[in-house]
């Protein structure tokens, strides 16, 4: 006979499924970002599964111009061609805590100093925002953002995967400014040798 399962079982068994979705989720990031050699590649990935894994309308990968200061959108999943083209996100005006190291919940987008763009976030239907650095030794380089459709208080569990996959990120953004600098030097070393 069986036996109906109690509220704590289920609910332990979909917090485990929870966990488990984010870790297949960042494993197989890493095992797509092992397995590609093209630098757009994996920037696109990691916005993407981002969202599918949390279940939210987009993502943004943005680096840090530090002349500028604007935030540059590489990268993004989910949101309208409009949206990103709304204008400079400007690092000391757009969610700044991020660029402190801190991540940053956004409970509601409409009602929050701290949102450059209001209005045009609820145009583009988003209620929530997570912002999270992306951190390469001791300095920010961008922020990964989360927007949700619906309001959304995100979970310490969502914030630690998303930070997990920023810190990820900035691993990966960083390597690949070190190969493009390394082939320049070796490039300029060997024209150095062929005129010497």
């Amino acid at each position: 006979m069986k036996t109906m399962a109690s509220k704590e079982e289920t609910d332990a068994r979909d917090e485990l499924y929870y966990h488990y979705n984010f870790f297949q989720t960042f494993r197989n990031v890493m095992k797509q970002i092992s397995s590609t050699t093209k630098f757009i590649e994996v920037v696109d990935i990691i916005p993407e599964s981002v969202a599918k894994a949390i279940g939210v309308r987009g993502s943004a990968l943005m680096l840090l111009d530090r002349k500028t200061r604007v935030l540059e959108s590489v990268s993004s999943y989910g949101l309208s061609d409009r949206y990103l083209q709304k204008g400079p996100v400007l690092a000391d005006k757009s969610i700044s805590e991020g660029m402190d190291g801190i991540p940053v919940c956004v409970d509601t987008v409409s009602d929050d100093p701290r949102i450059q763009y209001p209005d045009e976030a609820v145009k583009e239907g988003i209620s929530s925002i997570l912002s999270v650095p992306i951190p390469f030794k001791g300095k920010v380089i961008g922020l990964l953002r989360i927007y949700a459709s619906i309001p959304t208080e995100f979970s310490y569990d969502d914030i630690e995967f998303v930070q997990g996959l920023a810190e990820l990120a900035g691993i990966v953004i960083e390597y690949n400014r070190l190969l493009r600098g390394a082939k320049h030097s070796l490039d300029v070393l060997k024209e150095h040798r062929k005129n010497a």
